[in-house]
């Protein structure tokens, strides 16, 4: 039986949370690079516990809300990384408990985003507001995001989101015309996140394997439901692709340092979870030692990018 402490440390996922600082990161180093006498260790501390409570508040309602539709009650296929956390579902934690502490999440980070808005800059709050509306209503009604095709959408477009957000943070602009006038470095800032935006989405889509039954059941149309899993593994593979072309372009032209390519390494790794998800199409609790490898793959890449923008 696990203790209550062990089951909140289990219910934000501390695998999926971690991920939420790659992209804030990245920004900030982007910034650091660009201007390294206004970088500010405070603003970083601040901005990446913002991030990591909006990351935390978009888990605990996904697990209260695929809970809720019955998503995850009538998933009879769960990983440890799919299907929801089965906290809930096995009554170790209470519903509304959960749901209440997605909704501190989500004000603590309102709070501290304000904090930035008002002694940093005002453009962070536009990117704020996509940033915590995208993680309230990823299952929240009544937008649902992830039940509606835009889950993968609202995936991908966090990362730039928080990479631009992280970089304003650091480089905060005095007007609109301020930012027009940096958008040179919004496109670094926006390309330097690309490869690992990518690896991202190829890891969400191995996720949607797991949860395909209970999610056509549910009515939960992502991307391995609209397609098919065997299209899914297609997608997969381009996205695949996309991150490691990305990856080239961006060192070619010199967004990422020459150092970024050792990110190159990883490539094994997703051409051998590709064989997993063709191999375990239709047992895809098979593919739990592929969720893992691919995990590792992704902060592996996005660990050597990071330190490649770190000692440029």
């Amino acid at each position: 039986m696990l203790s209550k402490a062990s089951a909140w440390i289990r219910e934000f996922r501390l695998i999926f949370l971690l991920f939420a600082v790659v992209p804030l990161l990245t920004g900030s180093l982007v910034a650091y690079n660009l201007y390294p006498g206004q970088f500010s260790w405070f603003y970083l501390a601040v901005s990446m516990a913002a991030i990591i409570l909006l990351h935390a508040g978009t888990i605990a309602y996904n697990d209260f809300f695929d809970f809720w539709t019955g998503a995850d009650r009538i998933n009879k296929e769960r990983t440890p990384f799919t299907g929801g956390t089965g906290l809930l579902i096995d009554g170790i934690l209470d519903p509304m408990h959960v749901l209440i502490a997605g909704s501190i999440c989500f004000v603590l980070c309102i709070l501290l985003g304000m904090y930035i808005v008002f002694t940093r800059s005002p453009i962070v709050f536009l990117l704020g507001v996509v940033g915590v509306g995208l993680g309230a209503f990823y299952t929240a009604p009544p937008l649902k995001l992830s039940y509606r095709l835009l889950g993968e959408i609202s995936w991908f477009l966090s990362f730039p989101l928080t990479a631009l957000g992280a970089f304003f943070t650091q480089v905060p602009p005095s007007s609109i015309a301020g930012v027009i006038g940096m958008w040179d470095m919004i496109l670094a800032t926006v390309i330097a996140i690309l490869p690992t935006a990518f690896l991202g989405m190829a890891g969400f889509f191995i996720l949607e394997f797991p949860d395909y039954n209970a999610d056509r059941q549910a009515m939960k149309l992502g991307v391995a439901v609209f397609l098919g899993k065997k299209n899914t593994i297609y997608v997969y593979v381009l996205m695949c692709i996309l991150a490691y072309a990305s990856l080239l372009l961006a060192v070619i032209f010199d967004f990422i340092p020459m150092a970024g390519l050792s990110a190159l390494i990883t490539l094994p790794l997703f051409v051998w979870v590709w064989t997993g998800m063709k191999k375990y199409i239709e047992t895809p609790v098979r593919l739990v030692p592929y969720i893992v490898a691919g995990a590792g793959a992704i902060y592996l890449a996005s660990a050597l990018v990071i330190i490649a923008l770190l000692v440029r």
